[in-house]
């Protein structure tokens, strides 16, 4: 009877341990979440009185400090794209996805045209688009006016031919 007593002692001493042990892990990671930063919605008010561009670029400007304006440019085109080609299917993967390992040649692509949307335009986009150039595809770099990158070297890259800049239709 004695060790039959004792062994629910110590079955109940482990449950207990157990128990404390789970609380302790619950309380660590209630302090990491309590000490991410909250997710802060965008805020957007319309104005009628200025531009679609005026809007997106406030938008923008507005996102950037926490980095979410690469995220919001790349779903603005791509809801552009959709209501613009709706018997097209475009895609809408994650922002952050490398084009390679999704098997993509760009952003988006719509027929033979691929879009590359990036707000910090780089060399490596640049050659993105000479390889689709190269593979026989439209390519259409889509970056705001206030970024030089692209065009600080007169709009081409090593080896590559000038870009032009077309008038939206």
């Amino acid at each position: 009877m004695r060790s039959q007593s004792h062994g629910r002692t110590h079955l109940a001493r482990s449950i207990v341990s157990l128990i404390r042990a789970c609380i302790l892990a619950i309380g660590g990671l209630a302090a990491r979440v309590a000490g991410l930063p909250r997710r802060r919605r965008i805020k957007f008010t319309y104005d009628p009185s200025r531009t679609t561009w005026q809007a997106i670029h406030d938008l923008l400007r507005e996102t950037k400090p926490t980095g979410k304006n690469g995220p919001l440019a790349q779903h603005l085109v791509g809801a552009k794209l959709s209501l613009r080609f709706p018997d097209d299917d475009v895609r809408n993967d994650s922002h952050s996805t490398a084009d390679d390992q999704l098997g993509r040649a760009g952003d988006y692509q719509v027929g033979g045209t691929v879009f590359h949307v990036t707000v910090a335009p780089m060399p490596a986009v640049c050659e993105k688009c000479k390889v689709n150039l190269d593979r026989g595809l439209r390519a259409c770099l889509i970056a705001p006016d206030d970024r030089p990158s692209a065009n600080s070297s007169g709009g081409t890259t090593s080896g590559s031919t000038p870009w032009r800049r077309t008038s939206p239709s």
